[in-house]
């Protein structure tokens, strides 16, 4: 048992010594992504503008570059169902290739969540957005995490605009319960 101590007094001061670094990050849920939302929509991006806005993260670590990016709109599931088009105003990573590896800054997994899109790439994006006084819109979780905001759909997810819900979407009709996305049918609780 005295060889015990020693060793546990050791493993405690060096758990003291290897202190790491990391900031906190809010996780919304759907219901509350959608209740900040102005606007939730399923687009495309067609254009790419950088600004001269700047910022950084992370403390100065990581710079970010304003940016600018209109969509063509596929869907509303919440907010005003005749538009057609908006503009995004988030800021991308500006962070230089040499301390880039695979997308991925090196040394800093625990960076901010950036987006970026690729214009006319046909990529579509379920996003729960905030509309500004000038009409352009942010993520609902802000411009250092807008990741967790605007979500690339996968194929197999997409097809919540080629089924039965697109009419719906389309007709302006509100679901009244859970649906089956694939087949447009209620879901049996």
């Amino acid at each position: 048992m005295k060889k015990i101590i020693p060793i546990l007094v050791c493993l405690m001061l060096l758990g003291l010594v290897f202190v790491s670094y990391s900031r906190s990050i809010i996780i919304y849920s759907f219901d509350e992504l959608t209740d900040k939302a102005t606007v939730v929509v399923i687009a495309t991006p067609t254009t790419v503008t950088a600004t001269t806005n700047q910022c950084t993260f992370d403390g100065g670590n990581i710079m970010g570059t304003g940016v600018e990016t209109s969509f063509r709109i596929l869907g509303v599931f919440k907010g005003d169902r005749n538009i057609k088009e908006l503009t995004l105003r988030y800021f991308a990573r500006s962070t230089p290739e040499s301390e880039m590896k695979n997308g991925v800054m090196i040394g800093y997994l625990d960076g901010p969540g950036l987006i970026s899109f690729e214009p006319n790439s046909h990529k579509q994006y379920l996003m729960f957005l905030q509309k500004e006084a000038d009409g352009r819109y942010v993520a609902v979780t802000g411009q250092e995490d807008p990741i967790y905001s605007v979500q690339q759909l996968k194929e197999d997810e997409l097809q919540v605009l080629t089924g039965p819900i697109t009419t719906m979407i389309d007709s302006g009709e509100q679901l009244k319960e859970d649906v089956n996305f694939n087949t447009g049918k209620p879901l049996n609780h």
